[in-house]
């Protein structure tokens, strides 16, 4: 099992997945970054899904929503020794504009 919670692994998750024998979890919202549908992604609901044991995932928002919340203004070792000191959260959410744009239909 493999639970994706950064869209960063999108790209590459079934190919995970298929090496690993293994199913994708991955939260509804997250549906439309979804560039290659395969049957190992299951799509799972609600604010928390409890996998096994004591194991349990749990639904912030979404990465890009999360980040749109959260209140930053410096980014520290991100891109290698890199500090970004200052409009950090500008910053970013102008390089996931970026990344997003890029993707064929990115924006739906």
């Amino acid at each position: 099992m493999i639970a994706i919670s950064h869209p960063h692994y999108y790209t590459a998750m079934v190919e995970t997945a298929e090496r690993l024998d293994a199913r994708i979890l991955l939260h509804e919202a997250d549906r439309k970054w979804v560039q290659r549908p395969s049957e190992r992604i299951d799509f799972w609901s609600g604010d928390r899904l409890r996998v096994s044991g004591g194991l349990e995932l749990v639904h912030l928002g979404g990465h890009f929503a999360i980040l749109e919340t959260l209140d930053f203004d410096r980014v520290y070792g991100v891109w290698r020794d890199t500090v970004v000191a200052d409009d950090a959260k500008a910053k970013v959410l102008r390089s996931a504009d970026r990344y997003v744009d890029a993707i064929p239909n990115g924006r739906r």
